[in-house]
């Protein structure tokens, strides 16, 4: 990706929309596997088929937006050292304000950060599924 990038021969958005196309047909089996085992050892409604299928399709669609993001964060920082660190931290707020460690009414008083309650994929999938 460097040498490309560095000779200019396409632009990132280019490369970033490929990768994605491509990197879905690796994507989805994993999360279909994982959530054939899970679903029924977490003890979740087995009775009806429509609610596994949610909860298949909301960890696919978790799946596609975490390798999203982290082929965004690659392709906008050209350092590994830095891309690493701001993957990192960037999990770390995903999980922070999906609402799995602390509530998001609880993290009401920090409105200098209300935009990473937005960007949590994890607080959509989460939702999603509960509804």
């Amino acid at each position: 990706m460097l040498r490309e990038r560095q000779a200019g021969s396409y632009r990132v958005s280019a490369y970033f929309l490929g990768k994605a196309l491509a990197d879905f047909v690796a994507q989805v089996p994993s999360p279909i596997i994982f959530s054939l085992m899970v679903y029924p050892i977490i003890g979740l409604n087995n009775s009806s088929p429509e609610k596994f299928q949610y909860f298949l399709l909301f960890m696919i669609l978790s799946s596609i937006a975490a390798t999203s993001m982290v082929n965004m964060i690659s392709c906008l920082f050209l350092s590994l050292q830095l891309t690493v660190v701001i993957i990192g931290v960037s999990f770390e707020i995903t999980r922070l304000f999906g609402g799995w460690f602390v509530s998001p009414l609880a993290l009401a008083n920090y409105y200098s950060w209300k935009f990473a309650d937005a960007l949590s994929y994890l607080k959509y999938g989460y939702v999603g599924f509960v509804e």
